[in-house]
């Protein structure tokens, strides 16, 4: 109930300490925060849920997204790097990985990423586009121009 959410937190701790796996109720939890813009509280939140599931995809990955919302983006990728430990080769994270890189202005690294992206999945043109952002970010539209190409050449309707 959003006009008594302090009750709720309240709640969510008690319960937290009598149900036998509260890992929903915290998402739950963490969702909410995130939704009225409470990314701080979020990230308590997920960091709890790891404590309890350090092998916890979902909850890794959730950290990075915030991580991400809130500009932490060393953080973020670090939590992808978490992420990636438990499932290697997870294409959503590494995907998310590249946007971190990208959001960052770290574009040498995002294109690594994209690269590795590329790789792994089906959707080879959306790897390329995104490639090819990084160049045109890096002022070297010759290799945009070839990675545009390219996702052209897979998705000519693109």
């Amino acid at each position: 109930d959003y006009d008594c959410f302090d009750e709720l937190v309240e709640f969510v701790e008690k319960a937290g300490k009598v149900l036998s796996d509260s890992r929903e109720l915290f998402r739950e939890m963490a969702a909410i925060c995130e939704e009225r813009s409470e990314y701080e509280r979020s990230v308590i939140i997920y960091n709890k849920l790891i404590d309890k599931d350090p092998y916890s995809l979902q909850d890794w990955f959730s950290l990075a997204k915030v991580e991400a919302l809130l500009k932490h983006y060393d953080k973020a990728v670090e939590a992808c790097d978490f992420a990636l430990a438990v499932k290697e080769n997870e294409e959503s994270i590494i995907s998310f990985k590249g946007y971190c890189y990208y959001d960052s202005g770290q574009y040498e690294k995002a294109i690594e990423q994209f690269l590795e992206y590329e790789s792994i999945t089906k959707e080879k043109s959306v790897a390329y586009e995104l490639i090819g952002e990084c160049y045109v970010k890096l002022d070297d539209n010759n290799n945009a121009l070839k990675f545009f190409h390219k996702a052209l050449d897979i998705e000519p309707s693109n």
